[in-house]
């Protein structure tokens, strides 16, 4: 089986990013099929079925995804770059992605989407 790159996003992680909006099944269904980690046992049925394919997220994807933990903000921040075809962010699109980041947090947990000690 391969092995989980380290800017792949897991099955788990994109459950998490998309729960606040959707009831528990249905983020867990639609988890399987936009987790791009190739450990997935989902993503290697439809890879065999398929062939070879890249998940892409959209910046309010990645967005969600980042607050799920330390870990997946990382892989987030590392895949909006890659997607603007850069390296790493630079300072003033890392304050404006951090500032986007801290609304959409916020939104959550005033929902009580989200606990507000994460």
């Amino acid at each position: 089986m391969a092995a989980q790159k380290e800017d792949t996003f897991s099955e788990e992680e994109v459950f998490q990013a998309l729960r606040p909006g959707m009831p528990d099944t249905a983020a867990r269904r639609l988890a399987k099929f936009m987790a791009d980690d190739p450990t997935s046992p989902e993503r290697i049925r439809l890879e065999k079925a398929e062939g070879p394919t890249e998940g892409i997220y959209t910046e309010d994807m990645l967005l969600l995804l980042s607050l799920v933990s330390s870990e997946a903000q990382r892989k987030a921040e590392l895949r909006v770059a890659q997607q603007r075809l850069q390296l790493v962010l630079t300072p003033e699109q890392h304050a404006e992605w951090e500032a986007r980041r801290s609304k959409l947090r916020q939104r959550l947990i005033d929902g009580g989407q989200l606990p507000a000690n994460d």
